[in-house]
């Protein structure tokens, strides 16, 4: 029956409101930007969301349908990309098809949690999505249940099987049940119709989801997975996230989230703290593999690619869940939650590989399933574990890895296998199938012997050779010093030559080859190591001069006057060899040492005479220099000599008073000659007539005397001068001298 519309009026208000009641509610609905059409009965929301390109919000202001009665409940096919918002009321219909192409939101803005129950009246899907993409969101509730072999969300079965895209989040719960099959094959609790495949289905935040595929009236037929495909039909792609909870639960010989009978799954994942229990559903007649919880479908041998990245996945009342290698992939699942069980019974069969980085398989594994011991002998593990659980072929395809052990000394060279020690190092890539598959559940375990290799010390090379510069022919030495407990051969290479010595190490000083060349030469020692001590080389540069010689000698005279005759004389010491003498820098011939060398006529003037040895390959060259002076020959004229004639000098004496019995003291004086020079000879000292002293004078006109005797009353004095070859004799007048 239809019933009266609202005016439009009463119907719209401004998205400006419905997008500040959604905020309120704290709802991710995406209902702003629309305008919002209040809806009072089923009769005017059909109309307004069946509208070609219909959009924005159709928000109930009171329940509609009845859940007793058919006459108020209507088919719904909304098209274009709207929402309803149950606002805290309640639907009851038939079934709702998306149009194909379009987006369909079911939400409740509110906390009031209104339900959408559907009970598909025809043969159909209770929410058909095929090729449409159906949100539910916000608080509503939807129950869905299909008809006849009709998925609770999902595909249609009239040609139209395959599911579209469905995405359950924020707070919302949805119950979806697939129709029961009369006859013939069955179809997904959310996904594929009979025939159909799964669509991408995601289930995130907070959303409940249960999901049941159909029951079956025929024990040889198959129905769908809790959530993937529909019999005989793929999976899809299925992700559960955040705190989502999630109860699959397949159809005969289908997964309980995966594909139908005979096929298997996109892929699935579960992250952060979501919660999942798959559970397959029963054998159908001549199955002889069973279905997966999550994977495949009875009897089919694809690939699962499963991924928990967190989260806990619960497989219930299974006697196994198989996992498949793929030649392109060995990846099965990777695990950083929980794989856990509510069986006794269950069990994971594993022949591919199941990756558990931090994750836990808390559950017996067949097949795949190792434990390995690690004995790290006299080194240490640290804080690693001394076991390492794993569940595939190889470490690599596990996930997992192997720690290094230390050893004080020692570099860790591998993991070898306790019963092949001799045998190559575990890489990660070792194929662990030869040590046996897990029959039980049970961990097949084996030991694992850590390998260590010494870590040689340095030799510390150095090599020094002394005197480090030395002249030719003299000794030198060579000292290569290496760690003192180093031992071995050492070798000897001179100038990057072969090994010309090879003496033990730490020899101390070795002769080094005589006579080595004049020049700077290169010595390289060379140790090959021992058990202990790692090679070691040092190189060292020395030289050898050439031997140091020295050149003296003489001149016949170092001056004459030209004409004169003139000769050096070398002595070259330190080398034997032909001396070069040159004048003025000209050489004008050689000689040898000690030999004299007539120097050829000289010119007036200063000349450089020089004698050098040029050296040769093993002596120095040396030299020396001497100057010689020529002068020009000078005649010299006659001396006269004229005789000298005598001159006369006057003396005299002088006295004071003497005391009596005293020797008393006179001062004689001679007056200076005429030519201003003065007297050089002998005078004579007289008492009376008695001479008492004589004394000798040079170029003097003053002279004391101490007379040699004592007087004891007054004497007269007098002196004579005796004369010289130019002084004629002179006396003085008498002094009479008195006592005081």
């Amino acid at each position: 029956m239809s019933q009266r519309r609202l005016p439009l009026s009463a119907r719209i208000v401004t998205a400006s409101i419905a997008t500040a009641a959604l905020v309120l509610a704290g709802l991710s609905v995406p209902l702003a930007a629309h305008a919002v059409t209040l809806v009072t009965n089923s009769a005017s929301l059909k109309t307004q969301i069946e509208a070609p390109g219909a959009s924005g919000v159709y928000q109930l202001t009171q329940n509609i349908g009845d859940p007793v009665t058919s006459d108020t409940r209507y088919q719904y096919m909304p098209s274009g990309t709207l929402t309803i918002d149950l606002h805290g009321f309640s639907v009851w219909s038939y079934d709702f098809t998306a149009a194909e192409g379009s987006t369909l939101t079911i939400t409740d803005s509110t906390s009031g949690a209104g339900t959408l129950t559907i009970q598909a009246a025809t043969i159909s899907a209770g929410i058909n999505t095929h090729n449409a993409a159906v949100v539910i969101s916000g608080s509503v509730k939807v129950n869905a249940t299909g008809t006849d072999s009709n998925p609770g969300i999902g595909g249609h079965y009239n040609g139209k099987s395959s599911a579209g895209d469905l995405t359950v989040k924020d707070t919302a719960q949805v119950v979806a049940i697939a129709g029961a099959a009369a006859s013939g094959n069955g179809a997904a609790g959310i996904g594929g119709s009979a025939a159909g495949n799964g669509g991408n289905v995601v289930i995130t935040d907070n959303a409940r989801v249960t999901a049941t595929a159909s029951t079956l009236a025929d024990s040889g037929a198959s129905s769908g997975a809790g959530i993937g495909g529909g019999s005989i039909s793929f999976g899809g792609t299925i992700t559960v996230s955040g705190n989502a909870v999630v109860v699959a639960n397949g159809g005969a010989g289908a997964a309980g989230i995966g594909g139908g009978k005979g096929q298997g799954i996109g892929s699935f994942s579960i992250s952060d703290s979501a919660n999942v229990t798959a559970i397959p559903g029963p054998n159908p007649t001549g199955i002889t593999t069973p279905a997966d919880s999550i994977g495949n479908g009875a009897n089919a041998n694809g690939t699962n690619h499963l991924v928990l990245n967190g989260g806990t996945w619960t497989i219930p009342n299974l006697s196994q869940q198989r996992f498949r290698e793929d030649t392109s992939s060995a990846t099965t699942i990777i695990n950083f939650g929980i794989i856990t069980n509510t069986a006794t019974n269950a069990i994971l069969t594993n022949n591919a590989a199941i990756q558990s980085p931090t994750g836990l398989v808390a559950m017996p594994v067949k097949n795949r399933n190792y434990t390995v011991y690690l004995n790290a002998g006299d080194g240490s593990l640290g804080e690693s574990s001394a076991s390492v659980d794993f569940h595939a072929r190889t470490l690599s395809l596990a996930g997992a890895t192997l720690p290094t052990p230390s050893r004080a000394g020692y570099t860790f060279t591998g993991w070898k296998f306790a019963d092949n020690l001799a045998g190559p190092s575990v890489a990660l890539t070792t194929d662990f199938s030869a040590k046996g598959t897990s029959s039980t559940g049970a961990p097949v375990e084996f030991t694992l012997v850590a390998s260590y290799q010494f870590i040689k010390l340095a030799s510390t090379a150095a090599v020094s050779v002394l005197p480090n510069i030395a002249s030719y022919g003299t000794q030198q030495k060579v000292t290569a010093t290496f760690a003192a407990s180093a031992t071995g051969p050492v070798n000897y290479s001179l100038d990057g030559g072969s090994p010309s010595i090879v003496a033990p190490a730490n020899s101390g000083a070795i002769d080094l080859p005589a006579n080595l060349s004049v020049g700077d030469h290169a010595l390289t020692v060379t140790y090959g190591g021992d058990d202990m001590y790692l090679p070691g080389t040092a190189t060292t540069t020395f030289s050898v001069s050439k031997i140091p010689t020295t050149m003296t000698g003489f001149l016949s005279a170092s001056s004459g006057v030209i004409g004169s005759n003139f000769s050096v004389t070398p002595t070259l010491t330190g080398a034997i060899g032909a001396i070069t003498i040159a004048v003025d820098g000209a050489v004008v011939g050689s000689t040898s040492t000690g030999t004299a060398f007539a120097l050829p006529p000289l010119s007036v003037g200063t000349h450089s005479i020089a004698a050098s040895f040029a050296g040769d390959a093993t002596h120095a060259a040396s030299s020396a220099g001497f100057a010689l002076s020529v002068t020009a020959e000078v005649a010299v004229p006659p001396v006269l000599i004229t005789p000298e004639v005598p001159v006369t000098a006057k003396i005299a004496v002088t006295a004071k008073r003497f005391a009596k019995n005293s020797k008393p003291k006179v001062t004689v004086k001679i007056s200076a000659l005429g030519d201003g020079k003065k007297a050089t000879g002998k005078i004579a000292v007289y008492v009376g007539k008695k001479k008492v002293k004589t004394i000798s004078i040079t170029n003097k006109t003053v002279v004391k005397v101490t007379l040699p005797k004592k007087y004891s009353k007054a004497i007269k004095v007098r002196a004579k001068f005796l004369g010289s070859a130019t002084i004629l004799p002179a006396t003085s007048k008498t002094l009479k001298l008195k006592v005081k």
